[in-house]
């Protein structure tokens, strides 16, 4: 399925949790005669650059590029796989070490193609200060290149309140507009952004939060909001603006074999829009079909735009 996209051009700076996501497919030769559980071996295994990293996966096959990313790993095993990972792609990363953080890793396991388990090692606290001043160092170094800065936010320690906040107003003294992807719980830090995108969970438990929609939207618009584009699966998504809410229906239903990182689809995707100077409201269909055709992959395998 192709797409006329005129924004394939946009150059996309982001920010966010960068992550090792791991598939482990095994397969059952037996039961234990110790105990009744099954016997396996491991048959196949994936690894892919996850959270943030699976956004600048998806601005590279939704565009020209190249792009940036610039995060935090731990000096591990997992962090040293993550650099590996990201010599395959024509974007750059730039990674700071956090010597107190185990990278965030994710590890699914699979027994005969049945999702068994998932284990996370991951550490949720902020920054030091000084990481914090050196994210922003970099940001300052690069942001005028970019005609777009995205958020990748997992709530995985990266963006405290006060590093969001100057970010935008970075962002803001070089008229950069900022698109942000929040983690769950985390809609509210992200106020002032040109975009925010929230799923259906997410913007659900702001909306509980504030008590009505009404009020959730008026404190973001009020903070200088520019628009929420809510993402709710099957259903499609939803644009709202001061002015006006709209939504987009998907014109075609296709199975969702994994939902995993679809929202880091859109999130590119109208980070390109955004950079590109084009109204959001212009291309809801396009982000219905192209978050419709990531769930249609196994894995966080990129689909063919």
């Amino acid at each position: 399925m192709g797409f006329n996209m005129s924004w394939n051009s946009a150059r996309v700076l982001v920010v966010g949790d960068l992550m090792l996501d791991r598939w482990v497919y095994t397969v059952k030769t037996r039961i234990s005669p110790e105990a009744p559980i099954p016997i396996i071996e491991q048959w196949e295994h994936f690894a892919e650059l996850g959270g943030a990293g699976n956004a600048l996966r998806h601005l590279e096959n939704l565009s020209t590029g190249p792009h940036v990313l610039i995060s935090v790993r731990g000096p591990d095993p997992s962090g040293e796989e993550i650099v590996s990972l990201a010599e395959k792609l024509s974007s750059r990363i730039h990674l700071l070490i956090d010597p107190l953080r185990r990278t965030t890793t994710k590890e699914r396991f699979f027994i005969d193609g049945v999702p068994v388990y998932r284990r996370d090692s991951e550490d949720l606290k902020h920054l030091s200060d000084e990481l914090e001043e050196s994210v922003i160092e970099r940001v300052a170094e690069l942001i005028e290149q970019f005609d777009v800065l995205l958020l990748s936010d997992y709530a995985k320690g990266l963006f405290s309140d006060s590093l969001i906040q100057d970010l935008l107003m970075l962002a803001r003294a070089h008229q950069i507009p900022i698109v942000s992807d929040p983690g769950f719980g985390r809609v509210a830090a992200f106020a002032g952004c040109d975009v925010i995108k929230p799923n259906s969970k997410e913007w659900q438990e702001y909306v509980g939060n504030e008590g009505s929609e009404d009020v959730a939207l008026g404190k973001l618009f009020a903070a200088g909001t520019g628009s929420v584009l809510v993402t709710h699966g099957k259903r499609g998504v939803q644009l709202l603006t001061p002015s006006f809410q709209m939504w987009a229906h998907p014109q075609e239903e296709l199975e969702a074999l994994d939902v995993t990182g679809a929202g880091d689809s859109v999130a590119a995707a109208v980070s390109l829009i955004v950079g590109s100077g084009l109204e959001t409201k212009e291309h809801l269909d396009a982000l219905n079909k192209i978050g419709g055709l990531v769930v249609s992959q196994n894995r966080t395998i990129l689909p063919k735009i």
